[in-house]
């Protein structure tokens, strides 16, 4: 789960951030109590402003994205070990996908 006050304190403040990949989080707003926490389900016009100056903003947070899905039913917390095995390891930037073949892999 992210909260949207915390995603927009790290867009404010992080400025050498080049790359954000929130896809397929649960994205919550807390109001002032006693209201209960609520669920955006789409980013609003603040947040995609402030993530302008990224080169690379990734986001998913479709209702028909399994990934999305398994997210809203683990209440925000994906537990990856309960669904395929290795899907923790893909990732939408490439570089941070965990897909390596040992032939690919140099040794110094």
């Amino acid at each position: 789960m992210l909260y949207k006050d915390t995603l927009i304190f790290i867009l404010d403040n992080l400025r050498c951030l080049e790359v954000l990949n929130i896809s397929h989080c649960l994205l919550a707003e807390v109001p002032p109590p006693p209201a209960p926490r609520r669920v955006v389900r789409q980013l609003d016009k603040t947040i995609l402003e402030k993530a302008s100056w990224l080169r690379k903003f990734l986001t998913c947070m479709r209702d028909t994205c399994i990934m999305c899905q398994r997210t809203r039913n683990d209440e925000g917390l994906m537990r990856r070990y309960k669904y395929d095995e290795g899907l923790w390891k893909e990732d939408e930037v490439r570089s941070l996908a965990l897909r390596f073949e040992l032939s690919k892999i140099k040794f110094l």
